[in-house]
């Protein structure tokens, strides 16, 4: 994946996140799967880590071959929905 297609993919998935905190603000029920949503299918998958990060999440994945997936999800500058603070543990 190239970096205007990763651009476009985190924009895609902070649109979704919208859409889905709208619906549920407004108590409609959603309808899956929106045209503009996107599913990631992987394959031989092990074991996955997901962690916090001081700017958002990191998911990482061991595949069976010993090969490992890192997704970093970062929120947008100055912006910061976290409840409690940011500790590295």
């Amino acid at each position: 994946m190239n970096n205007n297609e990763k651009v476009k993919f985190f924009a895609d998935m902070e649109a979704f996140a919208q859409k889905v905190a709208q619906s549920e603000d407004s108590g409609v029920q959603m309808k899956l799967p929106l045209e503009d949503h996107q599913v990631i299918n992987i394959n031989n998958y092990e074991r996955y880590w997901d962690n916090s990060t001081p700017n958002g999440h990191q998911i990482r994945i061991l595949k069976k071959d010993g090969s490992t997936l890192t997704i970093n999800m970062e929120w947008p500058k100055g912006k910061n929905p976290r409840i409690k603070p940011y500790t590295n543990r």
